[in-house]
C-alpha cells in the first residue's frame, strides 16, 4: 500500500500541496507514480484538508477520511499520521506485505527507480526496509553554526581547512523520494529508519525535493523541459556548447 502524507498547512510555500505545478496539482504527482507502481495495490492520501482530499480523489486515490487535527500541525509527526492509517486499515481487517510513503514535494520520481527499490527490498533478506539518500553537494565538515559576534573562529577543523573537496569523505543526506518498509517492521519500529533499513543511492535530479518557492521554480522548470536525471542537465550542456557564437 502507498500512503501519501499532505497536510494544508504548508509555510514555505503556501498551499502547494494542490498548487499546479507545470499545468499539474504537486499531490497528483505521487499518485500518478504509485498507480504506475506495478507493486502497489492501494493508493491512500492521508490529509486534514478539504481540498486537497477533493484534489487527491479526482487524480485517482482513495481518501477515506480526513485525517485528525492534532495529526496535521507544524510540530505533528509525520509517522504518528501513518501509524493513525494503518490502524484504520486494521481494524478493517486489512493488512499489506509493505508499506510505501511517497511525497508530493518530490514530483519528479520515476517508476522505475520505484520498481527498483522495491526489487532491491525483497532480494535483501537482511533488511527490512529501505530508504533513498543523495549524494550531499557539499561536505558538512565545512558547516557550523553562526557565533553571536559573528566571528568564525574555529568554523572548521584545522585539519581540513585547506582540503580539496576530493580530499574529503563522500557524505550521503536523506531523501524523502523512496521509503519502503514491511508493514509489520513499520508497526514495530515506528519509523523507516532503522538498524535494517537498506540505502538506496538515488540521482539528485530526480530527488528534487520542494519546501521553498526557488525548487519549486527549479522544479517547474526541470519538468517543463523533460529532465528527471543528471544525465538530462549534461547532455543540455554538451548541446548548447555546440551554438555557435552569437546565435541564440
Amino acid at each position: 500500500m502507498a500512503v501519501i502524507t499532505a497536510r494544508g498547512g504548508s509555510k514555505g510555500v503556501p498551499r502547494k500541496n494542490v498548487r499546479p505545478l507545470n499545468g499539474v496539482p504537486l499531490i497528483e504527482y505521487p499518485v500518478r507514480l504509485a498507480k504506475s507502481c506495478s507493486y502497489i495495490d492501494r493508493v491512500i492520501v492521508s490529509t486534514e484538508d478539504t481540498e486537497i482530499r477533493d484534489v487527491a480523489l479526482k487524480a485517482g486515490a482513495e481518501v477515506p477520511f480526513l485525517r485528525p487535527a492534532e495529526l496535521a500541525t507544524d510540530k505533528a509527526k509525520q509517522e504518528d499520521a501513518i501509524l493513525h492509517l494503518m490502524d484504520w486499515c486494521e481494524a478493517r481487517g486489512e493488512k499489506y506485505d509493505y508499506l510505501c510513503l511517497l511525497c508530493p514535494t518530490t514530483p519528479l520520481g520515476q517508476v522505475s527507480t520505484l520498481n527498483n527499490a522495491f526489487e532491491q527490498l525483497a532480494s535483501r533478506p537482511d533488511a527490512e526496509a529501505i530508504f533513498s539518500v543523495l549524494e550531499c553537494d557539499f561536505s558538512p565538515q565545512r558547516c557550523s553554526t553562526l557565533k553571536p559576534d559573528g566571528l568564525m573562529k574555529d568554523w572548521m577543523d584545522p585539519k581540513i581547512r585547506w582540503a580539496n573537496r576530493q580530499e574529503l569523505p563522500t557524505f550521503y543526506r536523506l531523501s524523502g523520494l523512496i521509503t519502503i518498509s514491511k508493514w509489520d517492521v513499520f508497526r514495530r519500529e515506528k519509523t523507516f529508519l532503522h538498524d535494517k533499513t537498506l540505502s538506496m543511492v538515488i540521482d539528485p535530479v530526480e530527488a528534487t525535493d520542494i519546501n521553498t518557492p526557488l525548487e519549486f521554480f527549479i522544479a517547474e522548470r526541470l519538468l517543463e523541459k523533460g529532465f528527471h536525471h543528471s544525465k538530462h542537465l549534461h547532455d543540455s550542456v554538451q548541446l548548447s556548447k555546440k551554438v555557435p557564437v552569437g546565435k541564440v
